[in-house]
């Protein structure tokens, strides 16, 4: 089933799920999720932290945070240090991953705070943030599907959880939700196929492993545990056990 936090921090069941038939009892990507105190996400830049920026709307806001600042000249992220960055890119060349994964990661790590910052807005107070960021991740799933970032049944759970935000009107709500479940069957394999689903879900989740230990080593605050090398080593575990059929 899928659970979000409602603004109490209480788990509740959407009940949306029944609308898209999706079996209960899969694991789904935020259900692991670290909190935010656990796992940071991306660490800003130095030359990011305390800047004072012009006032926003809420939609600029948002893009923001999902988007990210723009990029520097030599491609890296704003939000990221060169010193981060470069080990990063470092240790992704060592296992001879494909160009543009270390933009990929560091994307998908900002999705996941800003899906846990959308659990933790005040469903009366901030409806309208909780409405309007609600559309911005959903408008991403499809093309972070197509990445392989979520599966097919992960991309349904997270698009109903979503467009629950959408109408107070249930039925407008279910027919909402059969429609965007249209579109995501144009991008995923046949859900029939229990091969094609196996081997999706094992890239998804080495692609998830990746990507949290990179976040997980930038959370790190003893030096030692902040070196390359235990980057190297921690991505270098996961493709093994990716390799050797563990997940």
């Amino acid at each position: 089933m899928i659970t979000y936090q409602t603004k109490s921090r209480q788990w509740v069941t959407v009940l949306a799920v029944a609308a898209v038939g999706v079996a209960a009892g899969a694991a789904y990507w935020w259900s692991a999720t670290p909190t935010p105190e656990a796992q940071p996400g991306v660490v800003l830049a130095p030359s990011q932290q305390g800047v004072i920026r012009p006032t926003a709307t809420v939609e600029d806001e948002i893009t923001r945070e999902l988007k990210g600042p723009a990029p520097m000249q030599d491609g890296r992220p704003a939000d990221v240090t060169s010193e981060d960055w470069a080990t990063l890119n470092a240790a992704l060349a060592r296992q001879g991953a494909p160009q543009g994964e270390a933009e990929r990661i560091v994307s998908y790590l900002r999705y996941q705070r800003s899906f846990e910052s959308w659990q933790q807005l005040d469903e009366e107070k901030e409806a309208h943030k909780r409405r309007l960021m609600a559309q911005s991740l959903l408008a991403e799933i499809p093309e972070r599907m197509a990445k392989g970032e979520f599966s097919a049944i992960e991309g349904q759970m997270m698009s109903a959880v979503l467009l629950t935000e959408t109408t107070s009107d249930e039925a407008e709500r279910t027919r909402i939700i059969e429609q965007w479940q249209q579109k995501l069957a144009e991008i995923a394999s046949p859900l029939e196929d229990e091969k094609v689903l196996l081997a999706q879900a094992r890239e998804v989740e080495y692609k998830r492993r990746q990507a949290n230990a990179f976040a997980d080593w930038q959370g790190q605050t003893n030096p030692a545990e902040r070196t390359p090398a235990r980057l190297e080593q921690a991505m270098e575990s996961n493709r093994r056990a990716y390799n050797s059929g563990e997940f």
